[in-house]
């Protein structure tokens, strides 16, 4: 029987770099722990490319993505499915442990609580830790009752954790969460450019960056888009003809100010061959769904100039990174959009000097010029983790 492991649970091609610096860190802290990676296919692991990933791990187990909402009889033998898959992962390979340390991103959505739930009961599992990656606090959501009920309800013959089934204001869908406190220990990740290295408390800086050679040449600058926005918000904008004209200054007001740069674009995962208006795979560098926004970041973040978006929130991680990043919600949207869009990016908590709230395209550049410093070099990082994580 080997003696320990660490089960990683990723849900999301957001999460992967998480679990890439989370390996990092363990292989050089506890080189004889087996790290075994369960990867949920959520549809946005369709299009990724996913074999630049698999060195940092000594086994990838697979599980289909299951759901709370879709067709009751067609879903409920994928989630059967499911568990016993998870069933046969516990008694075949998680057992031949002596202990075994459990990573997962903090969700509520179905496969992570049908896998919390599971093995927070198995005796091999020493810890769990339920990392929260990019802790936007938005104001003024809330649990829908009846929704909660539904859903509650249709998960009633698996085993799982009662769930909140969480609203925006405007009363669509924002997120899901445990009815009551999950099992393991809550570990926030904050930026490593606003980490405080004299508090105390379960906090990791993340990503885990270097500074690169002070001569490393900034030759890109990255949009990140979404050909769909008016579609989804058409109450966020006065009216589709503004809408149209403000993208068409948007992006001129980008070229001109980064005139001999590379200007590259990274379509939202749910945009398939689309491109935001303006956008032309002819003149522009384009990254397709093969990769995601957290990648680029962390390969080119020593040569990307300045990101920008309407309102993404990749801009949040970007800044991370100490990439000037810039969001133009308050150019574009009317009061309502301003107004949902402040709950989420004036939160304090994500506050930057790396992050700029833009009014008109006059800010185009405002913050290029914002340096890091105070950064944990990598030995102090790795410390840190180890003393948090019990690595």
């Amino acid at each position: 029987m080997e003696k320990k492991a660490k089960i990683f649970v990723c849900h999301h091609p957001a999460g992967l770099l998480l679990f890439e610096n989370l390996s990092k860190i363990i292989r050089q802290c506890d080189p004889d722990a087996k790290i075994i990676f369960i990867k949920v296919n959520h549809p946005y692991f369709s299009n990724f490319n996913f074999e630049s990933y698999k060195k940092y791990f000594d086994q990838i187990i697979e599980f289909d993505f299951v759901h709370y909402n879709e067709n009751f009889i067609k879903e409920y033998f994928r989630i059967i499915k499911f568990i016993k898959k998870l069933k046969n992962a516990e008694k075949h390979v998680f057992n031949n442990f002596e202990k075994v340390d459990l990573f997962l991103q903090d969700s509520a959505w179905l496969p992570v609580n049908i896998i919390l739930y599971n093995l927070s009961k198995s005796k091999k599992i020493n810890n769990i830790f339920r990392i929260v990656e990019l802790d936007i606090v938005t104001k003024n959501t809330k649990p829908s009752i009846f929704k909660s009920f539904l859903y509650n309800l249709y998960t009633i013959f698996f085993p799982c954790y009662p769930i909140k089934f969480i609203m925006s204001p405007e009363g669509k869908f924002a997120n899901f969460q445990y009815k009551k406190r999950a099992p393991g220990k809550e570990i926030r990740v904050v930026s490593p450019i606003n980490f405080d290295k004299t508090g105390e408390g379960n906090v990791l800086p993340f990503p885990i960056i270097q500074k690169g050679s002070s001569d490393e040449k900034k030759d890109m600058v990255l949009i990140m888009g979404d050909a769909n926005i008016f579609k989804e918000f058409p109450e966020y904008f006065s009216s589709y003809e503004e809408f149209q004209q403000k993208t068409k200054n948007f992006l001129a007001a980008i070229e001109e100010k980064y005139k001999g740069y590379k200007i590259c674009y990274k379509s939202h995962p749910a945009d398939k061959a689309e491109f935001m208006l303006g956008i032309d795979p002819k003149k522009h560098i384009i990254f397709d769904n093969g990769t995601n926004a957290q990648t680029i970041f962390n390969d080119y973040y020593e040569k990307i100039k300045a990101v920008y978006t309407v309102f993404s929130t990749s801009a949040i991680s970007s800044s991370y990174f100490g990439i000037p990043s810039y969001v133009f919600y308050q150019y574009f949207m009317n009061d309502a959009g301003k107004k949902r869009m402040d709950s989420i990016f004036l939160a304090e908590n994500i506050a930057s000097p790396f992050l700029f709230n833009a009014e008109s395209i006059m800010d185009v550049g405002r913050i290029d010029d914002a340096k890091k410093s105070g950064l944990l070099n990598f030995e102090e990082t790795k410390n840190l983790y180890k003393r948090i994580l019990n690595i």
